[in-house]
């Protein structure tokens, strides 16, 4: 028997204690150490400083679950000590984070796997969608709308504002299936939780090369949360509608898909019968970890993640920042503060 990957985890949240609880239950892992504010994994080593984890020899991998802000940093720690990294944050608050993480990663050794997580992709409502639109004739995409929102009070300090947040997650989804947006116009707002650097409500307009038109709203003021992608075809329309998982607010998860008739002239008829699907069962985390793990284990690439990937979604976040003049000022003040 092959012996198990030697997992520290950098974070002691929600997010890093249900990852610790999936590895526990795999018999190709064990976590040797842990290390964040408290002990809440119950590891038996534990750090507070990510650096004295990250030091250890008898590491083969880490996941992180800290802070956003620090996500960066302790990325390119891990892969100078050539450790297997699953970031569970956005690769950074900058794009200059991004940049010195892959420079950190030209001196790795190779081989060595950066998984930048994307839940979304793992989540069956989203698989299915996958599937129908690209084998079901559907048509051309010709519109999207995104719309991801929750009650929670951002803070640059855990995951970030709306659109570094919930809006980066959609706006990777809606790239996978739009392709690239070439041109991108946001507006920001900050008139909720009013904390320094972190939005509450983001909006944005974009438009790939060939025309496909998208609007997103990334929210952390939804009082009734929301998660929706509509996707809108020539011959059809598929809805992804809800999650299962970890935020209850947003189950239940369904998938509408409409496929018009035509009438004597060929034209779609509209408000055709619908196929409603639900989605019961939840293992995305427990899908994004396997896919982790089949890369480290050198069983083939993963599938969702890369740094590209991490790369193309932080890239439009900050389009859409740098578009709102007004945030540039709030930002200029929670610098200065």
């Amino acid at each position: 028997m092959a012996r198990r990957i030697r997992f520290g985890l950098i974070g002691t949240g929600i997010d890093a204690q249900v990852r610790a609880n999936v590895l526990r239950r795999r018999n190709d892992c064990e976590i040797v150490a842990s290390s964040g504010p408290g002990n809440a994994l119950k590891s038996a080593v534990h750090y507070e400083d990510a650096r004295g984890l990250i030091a250890r020899a008898d590491l083969d991998a880490v996941i992180f679950a800290g802070a956003s802000s620090d996500a960066a940093d302790v990325v390119a720690m891990a892969a100078k000590r050539g450790l297997h990294t699953l970031c569970l944050r956005p690769a950074g608050v900058t794009v200059a984070d991004l940049d010195a993480v892959r420079q950190a990663q030209r001196s790795a050794p190779m081989g060595k796997i950066l998984h930048y997580s994307f839940p979304l992709h793992y989540h069956a409502s989203v698989g299915v969608a996958k599937r129908i639109a690209k084998n079901d004739k559907m048509g051309t995409l010709l519109t999207l709308r995104g719309v991801y929102g929750v009650a929670d009070e951002p803070d640059l300090s855990r995951r970030g504002g709306a659109l570094l947040d919930k809006g980066l997650e959609m706006l990777d989804l809606m790239q996978h299936f739009a392709g690239r947006f070439i041109d991108a116009k946001g507006f920001v707002s900050q008139r909720a939780w009013a904390n320094p650097g972190a939005d509450d409500n983001g909006v944005g307009v974009l438009r790939t090369a060939e025309g496909t038109l998208a609007t997103l709203h990334a929210s952390v003021t939804s009082w009734r949360e929301t998660f929706r992608l509509e996707l809108g075809f020539s011959h059809g329309y598929i809805w992804l509608d809800g999650l299962i998982g970890g935020d209850e607010g947003l189950s239940p998860e369904m998938l509408i898909i409409g496929r018009p008739a035509v009438d004597g002239d060929g034209i779609p008829i509209p408000n055709p019968d619908e196929e409603i699907r639900e989605f019961k069962t939840d293992n995305a985390v427990e899908l994004e970890l396997s896919d982790f793990l089949h890369a480290v284990q050198g069983r083939g690439p993963q599938t969702v993640g890369s740094m590209q990937q991490a790369f193309d979604a932080l890239t439009l976040v900050h389009r859409l920042y740098a578009d709102d003049p007004s945030w540039a000022a709030v930002e200029t003040r929670a610098a200065a503060e």
